[in-house]
């Protein structure tokens, strides 16, 4: 399901509880499919993963604390905000890091780290254009419609609890949502540009 509203996009995401294929014994063509599939209640992100990522992923690994300096340095100098790290993933030439706002606006994000596999260096924090400012406004968004987002936590739970449905574990959204304010059962996404007064009016509060 999908709901629209003056350019907010809200998905809602109602997984089936223990859903995992298991195919019949006889096949073992469709039983090594069903070995990539996994309770929606045990994933916590495994599989995850960017291009080219094996190396620059165990060199990020390996100089997390100095990755994790840097990420909340770049989000107190240009946001002014404090997020908590919640996994770091390798790429190509890089390492994508996942986030989280620790106050509101609330909202998960993430950006990039540049590595230097050659010399062995740990590059500049950057984002996609735009990713970390959208991000925040729809954090903006679901503060100023509160009550609106109350009922909708609430309408989640009382399906959660009818029928044989999941959300996502907590682990899965920190280690692999990046779209703004999320939880286990929908995410938000939205663009600065869309809600430009809103985001101005973030920067000059803060």
């Amino acid at each position: 399901m999908t709901f629209k509203r003056s350019g907010m996009v809200v998905m809602l995401l109602f997984l089936l509880g223990g859903c995992s294929l298991m195919p019949h014994k006889g096949d073992e063509k469709k039983r090594a499919e069903a070995s990539e599939y996994m309770p929606v209640q045990d994933y916590t992100g495994q599989g995850y993963s960017f291009d080219n990522g094996e190396e620059t992923g165990k060199f990020a690994n390996q100089h997390r604390k100095q990755i994790v300096q840097r990420v909340k340095q770049y989000f107190i100098q240009k946001y002014h905000l404090d997020i908590t790290v919640h996994h770091i993933y390798g790429a190509t030439d890089a390492a994508v890091v996942f986030v989280e706002s620790k106050k509101d606006p609330k909202f998960h994000t993430s950006v990039i780290v540049g590595i230097d596999l050659e010399n062995k260096k740990i590059g500049d924090v950057g984002a996609y254009e735009g990713s970390v400012e959208g991000a925040i406004t729809t954090g903006l968004y679901v503060m100023a419609y509160e009550k609106e987002f109350q009922k909708l936590d609430a309408f989640c739970t009382a399906i959660a609890r009818e029928y044989p449905v999941i959300g996502r574990t907590k682990e899965a959204v920190d280690h692999t949502a990046s779209t703004g304010f999320t939880t286990p059962y929908y995410y938000t996404s939205t663009s600065d540009l869309i809600f430009p007064e809103a985001y101005h009016a973030f920067l000059l509060y803060i």
